[in-house]
């Protein structure tokens, strides 16, 4: 299994998609209700002038006038509502992936930064070459046992370092000029 960082990072990436599908979802209903809403009130206005010219012809004007703005005020409350509700749902995705962002930073950054072993040392070429030259076996030399004990981070394993936290943060360790 890959490192708890790389376990975390694909764990929020999962999270992250849950509420983009979700965020569609509620966009699609959206523009359906929507739609449902607008065909209801066209047919009720279209039924309710046909009674009002065969049975209202006196206060045609009248009647029609003022159900005109109560469907407006009714249709403008519906339409208001929904947009709050979309605007707050939009809110707590953003609010989900800032969090998501601020995980990762923290992942990367704050973790120990590589040891200046072998493997921090490697060619630019190779940048996320495994410490051991053999990869069937682990050394166990007193200077991997060396390594090992300064070794605190999610590299401690040279099978580790080919997890996306790990070169991550091996990378920005890199490009900061960073080293303990």
């Amino acid at each position: 299994m890959g490192s708890l960082a790389g376990r975390i990072f694909f764990f929020f990436i999962i999270i992250f998609f849950f509420f983009i599908i979700i965020f569609f979802f509620f966009i699609i209903i959206f523009f359906i209700i929507i739609f449902f809403i607008i065909i209801f009130f066209i047919i009720i206005f279209f039924i309710i002038i046909f009674f009002i010219i065969i049975f209202f012809i006196i206060i045609f004007f009248i009647i029609i006038f003022f159900i005109i703005i109560f469907f407006i005020i009714i249709f403008f409350i519906i339409i208001f509502f929904i947009i709050i509700f979309f605007i707050i749902i939009f809110f707590i995705i953003i609010f989900f992936i800032i969090i998501f962002f601020i995980i990762i930073f923290f992942i990367i950054i704050f973790s120990p930064p590589p040891i200046p072993s072998f493997h921090a040392l490697r060619l630019p070429t190779q940048p996320f070459a495994p410490s051991n030259p053999n990869p069937t076996t682990r050394q166990h030399s007193n200077d991997d046992d060396n390594d090992d004990q300064m070794n605190t981070n999610v590299c401690t394993h040279w099978l580790e370092r080919d997890t996306i936290p790990c070169q991550l943060q091996t990378l920005c360790w890199r490009v900061l000029g960073c080293a303990w």
